[in-house]
């Protein structure tokens, strides 16, 4: 049998049909051989747990049979008992001829599915090396498997596991509990509103037990159960739409809420055929289910996982639903794929969704997120951790990008499906997974439970990179942005390590807004990083002809920046510690500073300042104090004149760039003071009040130095320029309003620079 059974196919079987024990004589009575090819049809049957009494029989009376060592392991591995299914694989693996020191026959399958097992028990260093081994020995295909591709990508998957099993989302998975779970699966959960849940569920939490060839079990049916006195309740069949002789479940409404869509499935000529049916919502109820119009039912094909959305395609809303079919035109095993509904209710000619999300294996239970163009669906194909992990792509249509799997603890090393958001809240919503801890009937990993999830608001980075002269953005920057996950389970004090010898994955920028949903934001910034708890980021920027930046940014476990180490530059956080921009802004290097503001010259030799100066000149004459500054000491009764002018120089936020409409004041104090030798200035620079004290003054002292280099490379002697920096000390406007909010006029204001012109006589 081949192993590549769909999703659907393991669902309906793991209802876990077993032989009535009356029927254990009659089998008894048969060969050894012919209770082979019974075990074999209760396994193609899903009669899992029978088929496994029946081989472990057959095991210890002959324990040197490789068929029946490989059909024991076959019946463990898709009842999902996956610790047995490792033994019994390894076995076959491990199996030689005791005459001829032959392999196994089933040595292809054994050891795919060898290697299958060891992932789902989160073993994935073993696993990868029997993939590896796979691949070198050149094992074939077999039954119509192409095992040798699916070992390539399964070895990107142990990889992508063993890189990031100490990785999680910041989320909490919780099991809905014994009123919704039964012992035996249950799945596809749809909320109809807030407080109430449709999914589908075989209501036994005992073994069925069936007479030899009886199809009158029960099926799956969809039932309903609400959220009162803070817990689920009991649930009740659904009214108006199960079947007695079918398989139903996998519900979706219509964006209007005035359709249903849900799948039946029955077995046809000894396969698990389904196909999707729709009924009408009305006020009393459903109509009477019928089977879609249109395109997407083919006979022969499954089609089932129906969610209905409204979307753009070619430019126009339309009604679409996605669903997940082996359908003609199917990369190998269950696709994804789209069909828009018309306005009489029948479904157009379906769409492939594309290779980015489709493989040669299988893709199922899709989610589309329409208002930020993200689908969500799973796959047991893309790298992953074990199973079906679920996976997240952006796009619409058939055009998807930057897939990205979900991490743990969304995904598992066993089968993660129906992942479904909130319609208000998509930090929330239900997902459905045979991980330990489901209400087990057996094996601890055999049928699937319905669990919820709350995700917790992600830390948002946003990155600004700037000159530091001139405040604009730079283009062209050299940005490396690197994450480490710490693998201590407790915060260090300190950073105690120097991260260049640490080996670091680099940081990918993310457009995603759904992300930002719960920040309500006026505005959303184009590209920002997700933060993870328990990571060291470092950030560095490069640009030619500049200084470097870098910094450490560290998180807490609970995923907030806890604190950020400037390593070189100027960095400045602002924002709280879910949501910060770091704005980085980069020096020209040393002597190139001043020099680029030389460049443009805004002096105007007969300036209205000229003018002024000449005229307060005239009318002050006084005795001037000593001076502090010895380039300024005034010999023994000599007159001088100390012009103070109301006029100040402003500077950009953090930076020694002066707001450029300030420029021409500069040049025409060059000028001033080029037109007399002996005129001489005197000034101060101050900031706001971010910052510390002690930045603040180290800040003022660069703007006093620009200043004055600025002058000098004018051609004024230094010995006639005197300035000093007093950081925040002296403010001359309110830095925040009343109430304690910022105020950026008044800051602006305080941003300034204090001019005197002093001259002899």
């Amino acid at each position: 049998m081949q192993v590549k059974k769909t999703y659907l196919v393991v669902i309906l079987n793991l209802l876990l049909v077993c032989i009535g024990f009356a029927q254990r004589r009659d089998l008894n009575r048969l060969s050894d051989e012919k209770k082979l090819l019974v075990a074999k049809k209760l396994i193609e049957e899903g009669g899992y747990y029978a088929a496994i009494g029946e081989l472990n029989g057959l095991v210890q009376s002959h324990p040197e049979n490789d068929s029946y060592m490989f059909e024991l392991a076959e019946a463990y591995f898709y009842s999902r008992d996956y610790e047995n299914a490792e033994k019994w694989y390894g076995n076959v693996v491990a199996y030689k001829d005791p005459k001829s020191r032959k392999r196994s026959a089933h040595l292809s399958s054994a050891t795919f599915q060898y290697g299958e097992s060891l992932k789902h028990n989160g073993k994935y260093e073993q696993a990868l090396g029997v993939f590896q081994l796979f691949i070198n020995e050149n094992l074939p295909n077999s039954h119509g498997n192409n095992y040798h591709a699916w070992a390539k990508e399964e070895v990107i998957s142990c990889e992508f596991a063993l890189n990031n099993k100490d990785r999680f989302k910041n989320a909490y998975v919780s099991n809905l509990g014994s009123n919704v779970n039964s012992a035996y699966s249950d799945f596809s959960p749809v909320l109809e509103n807030d407080s109430t849940l449709l999914f589908s569920s075989i209501r036994k939490d005992s073994v069925i037990l069936l007479n030899y060839g009886d199809q009158n079990f029960d099926h799956t049916k969809i039932y309903t159960t609400t959220f009162s006195d803070n817990l689920w309740q009991k649930p009740t069949l659904k009214k108006d739409i199960n079947s007695k002789f079918e398989h139903n479940g996998n519900g979706s409404y219509s964006p209007d809420g005035k359709r249903f869509y849900f799948t039946r499935c029955r077995k046809v000529k000894g396969q698990s055929i389904c196909q999707i049916f729709v009924s009408n919502v009305t006020k009393i109820g459903f109509s009477k289910p019928r089977k879609l119009e249109g395109h997407v039912n083919h006979a022969g094909h499954s089609s089932t996982h129906p969610f209905s959305v409204k979307t753009t395609i070619d430019k126009a809303e339309h009604e679409v639903l996605f669903f997940a079919s082996n359908i003609r035109g199917s990369n190998g095993g269950m696709d994804i794929w789209y069909s828009a509904i018309d306005a009489n209710g029948k479904a157009a000619q379906p769409i492939n969704c594309g290779h980015t999300v489709n493989t040669s294996r299988d893709e199922i239970t899709p989610y589309y997120d329409s208002e930020n163009n993200i689908l969500y669906f799973s796959s047991n194909a893309h790298f992953g951790f074990g199973g079906f992990d679920v996976f997240r792509t952006h796009g619409s249509n058939n055009k998807y990008d930057n897939l990205e799997n979900m991490l743990e603890p969304i995904n598992s090393s066993l089968d993660d499906v129906y992942y479904r958001p909130m319609n208000k809240d998509k930090f929330k919503g239900h997902l459905v997974s045979n991980r330990p801890g489901s209400m087990a009937l057996l094996s601890p990993t055999c049928c699937d439970d319905i669990y919820s999830f709350v995700s917790v608001q992600p830390t948002i980075m946003v990155l600004e990179v700037s000159d530091a002269l001139t405040g604009a953005a730079l283009k062209d920057v050299q940005l490396k942005i690197s994450v480490k996950s710490l693998p201590y389970k407790q915060m260090p004090d300190s950073l105690l390590f120097s991260i260049s010898d640490e080996a670091m994955d680099k940081m990918v920028a993310k457009t995603d807004t759904s992300l930002l949903e719960n920040l309500y934001m006026s505005k959303k910034p184009n590209k920002f990083y997700v933060l993870d708890s328990k990571n060291i980021i470092h950030v560095s920027v490069e640009k030619k002809g500049y200084e470097k930046a870098s910094a450490i940014i560290r998180t807490n476990t609970d995923g907030m920046v806890d604190s950020v180490h400037l390593e070189k530059g100027n960095i400045t956080k602002i924002g709280n510690n879910r949501f910060l921009t770091l704005k980085l802004s980069i020096a020209p290097l040393s002597g190139q500073i001043v020099a680029e503001k030389v460049k443009k010259d805004t002096t105007r030799s007969k300036s209205s300042l000229h003018k002024e100066f000449a005229k307060a000149k005239k009318r002050q004459n006084k005795e001037l104090p000593d001076l502090e500054n010895d380039s300024f000491d005034s010999k023994g009764g000599t007159q001088v004149h100390v012009v103070e002018f109301p006029l100040t120089i402003h500077f950009q936020f953090n930076t020694v760039d002066i707001v450029e409409a300030d420029q021409p004041i500069l040049d025409s104090l060059v000028e001033i003071l080029k037109s007399d030798s002996r005129i001489k200035i005197d000034f101060t620079t101050h900031t706001d009040w971010f910052g510390s004290d002690e930045y603040n003054m180290k800040l003022s002292y660069k703007r006093a130095t620009f200043i004055k280099n600025y002058i000098a490379l004018k051609g004024i002697s230094l010995k006639r320029i005197s300035g000093h920096g007093l950081g925040e000390t002296i403010h001359v406007a309110p830095n925040a309003h009343p109430d304690g909010s910022d105020n950026p006029e008044g800051r602006q204001l305080n941003r300034r620079t204090n001019i005197k012109l002093i001259s002899s006589s």
